[in-house]
């Protein structure tokens, strides 16, 4: 637990001291953030630092009242979806209380999109 706390606190620091590519806001206090080609969705801490919130490059996006959902693309072009439950999430919240994911395409499509109903917009460069 130390270890990942450290690891965490030196993220924050990180992004906080880097000057981004893009930094876009979502909603509340969402930000999409492309920092040396990767792009993220991220937490806006009140200290001004951001906190990621989901672990792969996004793609794409899309929000309403309770969700975000983030599209995302691994190394090996793997396609994955992330659902982040917005009224369970805070500036540390711990993932497995607010976030769902990763899912797979084909199971995002056949359990979640229709469920969802939240359209996904591509990442403006």
């Amino acid at each position: 637990m130390k270890s990942f706390l450290t690891l965490f606190l030196i993220c924050i620091f990180l992004v906080a001291c880097n000057s981004f590519e893009i930094e876009k806001k979502v909603v509340g206090k969402y930000y999409v953030i492309k920092n040396e080609g990767i792009t993220t969705l991220n937490y806006k801490l009140e200290n001004g630092a951001y906190v990621g919130k989901i672990p792969a490059t996004l793609i794409e996006y899309g929000f309403n009242q309770k969700y975000i959902v983030g599209k995302t693309v691994d190394t090996n072009n793997l396609i994955s979806y992330y659902i982040i439950l917005r009224e369970k999430d805070f500036d540390l919240a711990i993932e497995d209380n607010f976030r769902i994911g990763p899912i797979a395409e084909d199971e995002y499509t056949r359990n979640w999109k229709r469920k969802l109903k939240i359209k996904l917009y591509k990442i403006e460069e």
